[in-house]
């Protein structure tokens, strides 16, 4: 099959629209895809699309900031993950903001949106709940090249806030989707597909 990665000015006017990227890191890394798209313009559809399609777990990226602005704490680490993937504590919006159970498509994507918000305090959460902060390092993907970092930058290059949705993508079997795989499932949902590799290069580029 013949990978042929989006260009990264297709994938930053698709993601600036609200689209849905599928962003893959090295294949010497954790070899995997994720779907992300801006938290600031999310949809229960989108939600749904990946909690139906991508199957992995539907988790918010954000920055620094933003998790320090909502006083998200670290979750407890025993240092065993190769990656240090920066969980924090796991939110829903409050019931003020039409949240019931929080786990609908619906209310998480309300979760999402309000992260996003500049108007949005520590008060308007509740704690734990059924979305999964992660939280990127200062830098973005020159300082750690995971989906995280990619997906915060991706959100500073199209001037958004600095949040957005990340959710693995798996095969119908439950395994992890690979290269093949998942330029097919790009293919099949009409979707861009860029590398981590690129944001790196084009952030250099326009440092």
């Amino acid at each position: 099959m013949n990978h042929l990665f989006s260009s990264i000015d297709i994938a930053l006017t698709h993601f600036t629209n609200g689209g849905l990227l599928v962003v893959v890191d090295d294949e010497t890394r954790e070899n995997e895809g994720d779907i992300i798209f801006s938290a600031s313009l999310s949809t229960p559809e989108k939600v749904n699309f990946c909690a139906t399609n991508a199957r992995g777990l539907v988790c918010i990226a954000i920055s620094k900031n933003i998790a320090q602005k909502l006083d998200l704490h670290p979750v407890p680490s025993n240092a065993k993950d190769p990656y240090s993937t920066a969980f924090h504590d796991s939110i829903d919006a409050t019931p003020a903001f039409g949240i019931t159970t929080g786990i609908s498509a619906k209310e998480r994507s309300i979760t999402a949106a309000h992260i996003a918000s500049d108007a949005s305090t520590p008060n308007d959460f509740i704690k734990p709940g059924h979305l999964f902060p992660v939280v990127a390092k200062e830098g973005g993907v020159l300082t750690r090249p995971g989906h995280t970092e990619a997906s915060v930058d991706l959100c500073k290059l199209t001037n958004q806030a600095e949040a957005a949705i990340i959710c693995e993508i798996m095969d119908t079997d439950g395994n992890m989707m690979r290269r093949d795989g998942l330029f097919e499932f790009a293919n099949q949902h009409q979707l861009p597909i860029i590398t981590i590799q690129q944001l790196i290069d084009y952030r250099k580029k326009i440092q």
